[in-house]
């Protein structure tokens, strides 16, 4: 994101990263101590002032040449990378702030308190706005992160539930918190009331008393820590056939396509010998 024309990056390696890179953000193998490696193996102390450091930043740095640290930008006809070096440049530090201002420097810290990137940015700038801008970065970053790092309960059932009318149907189904925090089961607002819900912990069991085979969402809502949630929601295949009939499982389709947006599927009757109709209700024989 870009406010103030100061540019804030964020970067997020996939996983499968870990363990195999090192660069300007240091070697992703979780031991701090040796973060700071030159491009040609060298570790500075974790405790290094950034003046130090400033070493290890310049041995990264991306070259015109063939080879490892040969630069993948696009450039101009007639530049290169050494169109954009000033062997001579010295930045600032932020171990070593400056204001030449009393006022600047006393308005950054009632907004800064006693941080260190806020306060340098003011010092840089001269600009009072960018201490604010700095600060809601951090905070907004810092909620973006603890995003990230809450996961929602894992919630485990049948994928499919078969129903017959006048029949009873009992769906067990378990969830855990990441966290391990109390976990909250609660039916969806479009189950009847002949479904029932009994909590025992981190296991649910559903009981529905099939009395009609009206379509609706067979849905369970999990709430877990840090305002996390999770659902079970199975496909259902009703079986209304009348009369005897049974249904045909060979025509039912796969959990994984079935019912669209309700996940209620009609099964399919074979009808027995005298009957006939889509839920065999019609007596061929009837007078």
């Amino acid at each position: 994101t870009a406010k103030k024309g100061m540019l804030a990056v964020e970067f997020s390696p996939p996983p499968e990263f870990q363990g195999k890179v090192r660069g300007l953000l240091g070697r992703w193998d979780g031991d701090p101590a040796n973060d700071f490696e030159t491009f040609d193996g060298a570790v500075l102390p974790a405790d290094s002032t950034e003046r130090d450091l400033l070493a290890f930043g310049n041995s990264w740095q991306v070259t015109a040449e063939d080879g490892p640290k040969k630069s993948l930008f696009f450039y101009n006809p007639g530049e290169d990378v050494n169109s954009f070096v000033s062997a001579d440049y010295q930045p600032k530090f932020t171990d070593e702030i400056i204001f030449n201002n009393t006022e600047l420097e006393a308005a950054a810290r009632a907004i800064c308190g006693n941080d260190t990137e806020c306060l340098f940015d003011v010092s840089q700038t001269g600009d009072i706005d960018v201490a604010v801008i700095t600060v809601e970065g951090k905070e907004q970053f810092a909620s973006e992160k603890a995003g990230r790092e809450r996961f929602p309960p894992t919630v485990s059932g049948p994928d499919a539930v078969y129903a017959t009318i006048s029949d009873t149907v009992t769906i067990r189904i378990n969830a855990s918190d990441p966290h391990n925090g109390s976990l909250v089961f609660r039916l969806g607002d479009d189950v009847p009331s002949t479904v029932d819900l009994v909590v025992d912990g981190n296991v649910a069991t559903i009981s529905w008393q099939v009395t009609s085979d009206e379509p609706f969402n067979l849905k369970v809502d999990v709430y877990g820590s840090d305002n996390t949630s999770a659902q079970y929601w199975p496909v259902v295949y009703m079986c209304s056939c009348l009369n005897g009939g049974n249904c045909d499982g060979s025509n039912d389709p796969d959990p994984s396509t079935a019912g669209g947006d309700t996940k209620f599927v009609q099964r399919s009757c074979t009808c027995a010998a005298g009957y006939t109709g889509e839920n065999c209700e019609e007596d061929i024989n009837a007078c």
